[in-house]
C-alpha cells in the first residue's frame, strides 16, 4: 500500500480528504480516488442486494432477469448518440456530474416500493431501476474518456488499478455493513435504510468528482464539433478484433447474471447475512487483486494479460454451478473476483488507449452498445434456460462463451497506446 501511494505522489492519509497542490495531475488522480471511494458504497449495495431485495419482495425469475437487462436497454440504442454529445462537450464536467446525480436519485425511491400495493411492488421496483439507469449512458462514456484526458499514458494502468482497488474496498465495506444492518432491522425497513444511507454517502464522491481539472483545448486538437463515426473506428484492425472478442465474451458475461442471485437464494437458500458475507469476501478478493493486475498490465503488457484475465474469469460460472453450499459458493466468488479485477482493469485500459484520444468516446460507445445489447437479451435468455435446461447447464454454457472470448483475445494483433 505504501509503495502504491508513493507512485501516485500522495500519502494514504490524503484519502481522508484531498489537499490541493501545484501538481494538477496528482490532484486529479487523488480526486478520482476520492470519487470512487465514496461512490462505490452505493455500488456495493446495488451489486450485493439489489436482486435480493426484489426476490424478498416476491419477484419472479423473469423479473430478476428484467432487473439486469432493462437498465442496459438505453445503452444498446443510445450510446453512439451519447458519444457524439460527449465529444462536443468532453471538456465540461457537467456531462458527468448531472447524469451521475440523476442515476443516484433513483435508489432512494426503492425505499418507497414496499409501501405500494402488493401487485405493483415488483414491477415498480424494476421500472425505477431501469429509468434511473438512463443517465449513465452519458456519464459512463464521459468519465472513462475524461480519465484518459487527465491521466498520462504511463500512469493509467496504475491509476485504474488503484481506483478499482478502492472501489472494491468500499464495496466490501458496503456489503459487510449492509448485511449486518439487514440482519438487525426488520424487513422492509432494513433494505430501506441501507439504500438511502448508501445514496447519501455516494454524494460525497460526486462532490469530489466535480472538482476535476480538465485540460484546455490546444492547437491541433480535434474540433469539438467533429465526432468520429463508429464505422471509421471499426475499420481499424486491432479494435475490430477486440470487438469480435467482446461479442463472444459479453454473451458469456451477461447470460448468468440473473442466475447467480437465483442460485444463491433459491438453490442454496442463503440468508441475508450470508448474502452479505458472500458479497464481502468477493469484493475483498477483488480489492486485493487490483494492485497486482495494475503491475501486470504496466509497460505494454496489456495485450498479453487481457486473454489470461478473461480466460481465468471464464471458469467462474462453472465453479458456481458446482457449489453445493454457501461456503463453496463464497470460495468460487473469491476466485471469480480475483480474475474479474483483471478483466475490469484491462478492458477499461484497452478502451482508453486502443486508438487516438479523440476517438475515445466512440470506442467506449461501441463497447457500451455491444454490452447493452448483451445485457438486455442475455439475462432474459438465462432465465429461460433456467426454466428449460436448468441452472447448472446454463452456467456451463456461460463458461464456454467466456472462454471463447478469451481465446479470441489471445490472437489479437499488437498496438501502441493512443495511436491510430
Amino acid at each position: 500500500m505504501q509503495r502504491l501511494s508513493k507512485r501516485a505522489g500522495f500519502a494514504w492519509s490524503d484519502l481522508l480528504w484531498p489537499r490541493p497542490s501545484v501538481n494538477v495531475e496528482r490532484d486529479n488522480i487523488l480526486l478520482l480516488y476520492h470519487d470512487v471511494l465514496w461512490s462505490s458504497l452505493l455500488t456495493g449495495v446495488i451489486n450485493t442486494f439489489l436482486a435480493v431485495f426484489l426476490l424478498r419482495l416476491g419477484g419472479s425469475a423473469v423479473e430478476v432477469g428484467l432487473l439486469t437487462s432493462l437498465p442496459s436497454l438505453g445503452g444498446a440504442f443510445l450510446s453512439l448518440r451519447a458519444a457524439r454529445y460527449v465529444h462536443r462537450h468532453r471538456r465540461n464536467l457537467n456531462i458527468v456530474i448531472i447524469p451521475s446525480l440523476l442515476f443516484r436519485l433513483g435508489y432512494p425511491f426503492l425505499a418507497i416500493v414496499p409501501l405500494l400495493p402488493l401487485a405493483a411492488r415488483t414491477w415498480s421496483y424494476v421500472g425505477i431501476v431501469a429509468i434511473s439507469s438512463i443517465p449513465t449512458i452519458i456519464s459512463n462514456i464521459a468519465l472513462t474518456s475524461q480519465i484518459g484526458d487527465v491521466v498520462s499514458v504511463d500512469r493509467r494502468a496504475h491509476v485504474l488499478s488503484v481506483r478499482n482497488m478502492l472501489s472494491g474496498a468500499s464495496a466490501t465495506l458496503a456489503a459487510l455493513a449492509g448485511g449486518w444492518v439487514l440482519s438487525l432491522l426488520p424487513f422492509p425497513g432494513n433494505y430501506q435504510f441501507v439504500f438511502i444511507g448508501a445514496f447519501l454517502l455516494s454524494l460525497i464522491g460526486l462532490y469530489h468528482r466535480s472538482h476535476l481539472s480538465l485540460p484546455k483545448a490546444e492547437n491541433g486538437d480535434e474540433p469539438v464539433t467533429a465526432s468520429v463515426p463508429a464505422l471509421q473506428v471499426l475499420r481499424q484492425p486491432v479494435f475490430r478484433h477486440f470487438c469480435f472478442g467482446l461479442i463472444v465474451y459479453l454473451a458469456g458475461l451477461y447470460l448468468p447474471t440473473a442466475l447467480f442471485s437465483l442460485y444463491l437464494v433459491r438453490t442454496l437458500h442463503a440468508s441475508d447475512s450470508a448474502v452479505g458475507i458472500v458479497g464481502t469476501v468477493g469484493s475483498l478478493a477483488a480489492t486485493l487483486a487490483y494492485p497486482v493486475w495494475g503491475r501486470l498490465l504496466g509497460r505494454g503488457r496489456l495485450r498479453r494479460i487481457l486473454p489470461i484475465a478473461v480466460g481465468g474469469w471464464g471458469l467462474f460460472p462453472a465453479f458456481i454451478g458446482l457449489s453445493p453450499d454457501v461456503l463453496t459458493y463464497a470460495v468460487a466468488s473469491v476466485y471469480g473476483n480475483l480474475f474479474g479485477a483483471g478483466v475490469t482493469t484491462s478492458v477499461t485500459q484497452a478502451l482508453i488507449e486502443m486508438g487516438a484520444p479523440h476517438e475515445r468516446p466512440t470506442r467506449i460507445a461501441i463497447y457500451n452498445t455491444l454490452a447493452g445489447i448483451a445485457a438486455v437479451t442475455l439475462p432474459l435468455l438465462g432465465t429461460v434456460l433456467y426454466d428449460t435446461i436448468g441452472i447448472h447447464a446454463a452456467l456451463f454454457l456461460a463458461t464456454a462463451l467466456r472462454l471463447g472470448g478469451g481465446a479470441l483475445y489471445a490472437t489479437m494483433p499488437a498496438w501502441r497506446a493512443d495511436e491510430v
